[in-house]
């Protein structure tokens, strides 16, 4: 409790009593909350403030700040706290001495509580008059502090905006003068160049667009996509006239039907309201067409008008109107009928998808509306409409002096060579429908069995389509309005302007009415075309004999491959079919649809291309398990085959000569046109090169190895008398002079003495030289060098500084150089490997 306090006399009377402050002291207020008298709570009340104020104005001291704010402040506290509850006893109606005894106790309660330093200077912090800075200098410094951050942080973020907001202008006005000084080059450029370089420009332009999509151009951007519009108009426009211009010379030069058209397109360039996407065609690159979608619409300018050759437009209205009218309407309702309506998808004009057997051409991706039934349906029907017309009456205009051709005639003419169009162009998309090639057994079995799906066959869905868009039913005749009342009525009233306009639009509509009646019916071309394409379905929808027939044909050809492949050994089946000339069976009568027939023909085709092939790798592997490692094991690293002291056994190189030996049981195994065909391109040279050591080696028959080698002496070193060849039975002796042939026979006798070769002076040995073992006659034999003619060659031997000279032969034939025979001779690993076509393996001394 402050000082002084307790020393107020009304308090010190009223809670002197222990048992009365420990029930005022008691917050139960549901007992006592009673009435109190007015007046007498009111006097203590002042009383009581009177006191409290007096008593703590004397306790002020003057070096006590801190105190005096409490002393200070209290007597406020207690004046607010007093005056709700003056509120609070005001309103009870009955005198209660424990009433009165509550509401001091509340009193004395918030005095003691309001003393407290920490409560009374926060709350009550200006009593001391104009001394703020000593009680809330903290608080009003932290205020002051944050306000001061949040300037900062305000002005700061506002100057980081205008500062990326300054660098943004800066960057969009280098671009944007970039920009502009690229669109003034393109201006200055060459006329072949400045396409190009506004199709470099449509990045940013696009960018551009964009963004006005999205909101509005801003002021800067503006001006530069207008620039980039003038300066396509600028570009575009002369080109154009120049092609449309170069065009329609060609058609009158040419007599062209699509003359009227091009008279047509080059007056529509020079209208004043004419759009981009009017004015592109196909003659146009793409780089000008990606470039039309931004080409402005303004009038033209003086410039512009003097590109118009209105000579050429008035020659080839001249010709137009010498010429048959049909041969030029015919382009200009067509182009007008396709600009109202889109190109039709392939694959919605077929009940299934037929790509995964046939690939279209690629023109036919897409196909043409009037190339459709529904757009033939509406071709016929905008006879008439009443709009069409009098479009048709319009152009009639370009033949106003023709009257060769009625009406009716020409609206014939027009549907005949629509007729004519819609035939030919379903025909060349089914000659270019290209079945899927088939490079493997699975994928010919996969595709077969495409057909056999019953709601997704390829040539089924094929069949229906052609069906249902090149089947049309005879149209009834319709009757129009009858103009006729109408034209009397204007003559009688004067009318003749009307009157003869109704005349005129009465005999077009009778040109119509009688179109319509005429006897043969719209389509019915187009159903004699593809009449063989109606007959594979019944009218039930469903598939004719013919072509029930053909599906049987596919179901065999896929059965008979499957049972094939699911053999023991595929390529060994394939091997037999192919070389006894297996054929898939055939079912029923042949089918008279070129299409199926020329399909099911590949197919046969493809079957007997993958017989070959199984064939083919079937003898291959007879290869690799026969001649290939009998080769490889038991001649070729032995001599004569290669440098090895060891000789190749005599029994081994007749058991892979000899007819039916090694090499010919398997060259007889092969195809019959084994010669022509690629897959055995690897075995030409070894063939030819077996055949020539047969002849080798094999002087009569060929049972057995018989080698007859003739030697005749042509020259000796003069410093020797005579040599001396001898091996067995037989012997060479030459003393130089004349000279005799003299044959050796090999392989010798099993008990023959090897071959020696003695060289003699004045009949005494100088030198001797043996060459054992089976192989010694040919080792002495294919050391020589051979020189000479090729119709007679000879052959050297040096020896120790002697030199012999002699002419040899083979079998009764002269051999140039039988050792290149022997050294070339070698066999491929794989018949159909193409990375090492053929191997000689020797042994690791001679690589």
């Amino acid at each position: 409790m402050l000082p002084g306090l307790g020393s107020v006399p009304a308090l010190r009377r009223w809670f002197a009593d222990p048992q009365r402050a420990q029930f005022c002291h008691s917050t139960d207020f549901s007992r006592e909350r009673k009435i109190l008298p007015d007046a007498p709570f009111t006097q203590f009340t002042a009383d009581l403030m009177l006191s409290l104020q007096q008593e703590q104005f004397t306790a002020l001291t003057a070096e006590q700040i801190a105190h005096n704010a409490a002393v200070l402040s209290f007597p406020a506290q207690l004046a607010a706290h007093l005056h709700q509850r003056t509120r609070y006893v005001t309103a009870l109606q009955h005198q209660r001495t424990a009433g009165t005894h509550l509401v001091l106790s509340s009193v004395l309660l918030c005095a003691a509580e309001c003393a407290h330093q920490h409560i009374a200077t926060p709350l009550f912090e200006r009593v001391i008059h104009g001394r703020d800075d000593v009680i809330c200098q903290a608080r009003e410094r932290r205020r002051l502090v944050g306000y001061c951050l949040a300037v900062i942080l305000c002005l700061a973020g506002t100057a980081a905006a205008g500062v990326l907001q300054w660098r943004s202008f800066q960057e969009q006005r280098d671009s944007l003068n970039g920009q502009r000084d690229y669109l003034s080059r393109v201006a200055s450029a060459p006329a072949g160049e400045r396409v190009h370089r506004l199709h470099l420009l449509q990045p940013v332009i696009a960018e551009i667009r964009r963004e006005y999509h999205r909101r509005w151009f801003s002021s800067s951007l503006l001006p530069l996509y207008r620039d980039y519009q003038q300066q396509i108009r600028n570009t575009l426009f002369p080109l154009l006239a120049k092609q449309r211009e170069q065009r329609l010379q060609r058609a009158l030069a040419e007599s062209s039907p699509q003359l009227l058209q091009a008279i047509d397109d080059y007056r529509q360039l020079f209208a004043d309201d004419h759009r981009g996407e009017d004015i592109g065609d196909a003659d146009s690159g793409d780089d000008i067409i990606s470039l039309l979608d931004d080409y402005p619409v303004q009038p033209l300018t003086a410039e512009e008008r003097r590109l118009y050759h209105a000579g050429v437009v008035a020659q080839a209205r001249q010709k137009v109107a010498a010429s048959d009218p049909a041969l030029h309407l015919y382009p200009v309702l067509r182009e007008q009928f396709l600009r109202k309506h889109a190109t039709v998808p392939l694959a919605t004009l077929f009940p299934a998808d037929i790509t995964p057997l046939f690939q279209p051409g690629n023109r036919f991706l897409s196909v043409p509306y009037t190339m459709t039934k529904a757009g033939y349906t509406a071709w016929q029907a905008q006879w008439e409409d009443a709009d069409f017309q009098t479009q048709f009456a319009a152009l009639m205009q370009h033949w106003p002096d023709n009257a060769q051709a009625s009406p009716e005639s020409i609206i014939v003419q027009i549907n005949r060579q629509y007729d004519e169009e819609y035939i030919r162009y379903w025909q060349q998309f089914l000659s270019s429908l290209t079945p899927h090639p088939t490079g493997s057994p699975e994928a010919l079995i996969a595709v077969l069995q495409l057909t056999e799906q019953p709601f997704s066959d390829p040539l089924m869905a094929l069949v229906r389509g052609i069906n249902s868009n090149t089947t049309f039913a005879a149209a009834k005749a319709e009757t129009g309005p009858d103009l006729k009342s109408g034209q009397q009525t204007a003559s009688l009233l004067g009318l003749s302007k009307i009157s003869s306009k109704l005349k005129k639009a009465g005999r077009l509509q009778s040109a119509f009415s009688q179109y319509k009646k005429a006897d043969e019916p719209a389509g019915i071309h187009i159903n004699r075309a593809f009449s063989a394409w109606h007959a594979l379905l019944t009218a039930e929808g469903r598939p004719s004999p013919a072509l029930t027939s053909w599906q049987q044909s596919v179901v065999s050809l896929r059965q008979h491959w499957q049972q094939g492949m699911a053999s023991a050994d595929p390529q060994e089946w394939g091997y037999q079919q192919f070389m006894h000339g297996g054929e898939p069976p055939e079912t029923g009568p042949g089918n008279s649809l070129p299409l199926s027939e020329s399909l099911l023909r590949q197919w046969r085709q493809t079957a007997a291309q993958l017989q070959a092939g199984l064939a083919a790798r079937y003898l291959d592997k007879q290869w690799q398990a026969t001649v290939y490692p009998f080769w490889r094991d038991r001649l070729a690293p032995y001599y004569p085959f290669s440098h090895n002291a060891q000789g190749v056994k005599p029994d081994d190189l007749h058991a892979f000569l000899a007819p039916g030996g090694v090499m010919d049981a398997f060259m007889q195994s092969l195809p019959p046109d084994y010669h022509s065909d690629p897959l055995y391109a690897a075995l030409s040279q070894p063939e030819t090169q077996t055949e020539q050591l047969r002849q080798l080696f094999y002087a009569d028959d060929r049972t057995a190895l018989n080698m007859r080698i003739s030697l005749r002496p042509v020259a000796l070193t003069p410093q020797l008398s005579g040599i001396r060849l001898a091996q067995g039975n037989d012997t060479l002796i030459y003393q130089h002079g004349p000279a005799v042939w003299q044959d050796f026979y090999w392989p010798p006798a099993a008990d023959a003495e090897p071959l020696t070769a003695d060289y003699f002076r004045h009949g005494k040995p100088v030198y001797s030289a043996s060459y054992p073992g089976e192989w010694g006659l040919l080792r002495w034999l294919l050391t020589a060098q051979s020189q000479g003619r090729a119709a007679s060659p000879e052959s050297v031997i040096t020896e120790n500084g002697y030199m012999f000279r002699f002419r040899s032969r083979i079998n009764g034939r002269p051999v140039s150089s039988p050792a290149a025979l022997f050294a070339d001779y070698r066999l491929p690993p794989s018949l159909l490997s193409r990375g090492n076509p053929a191997e000689n393996p020797q042994n690791p001394a001679d690589r």
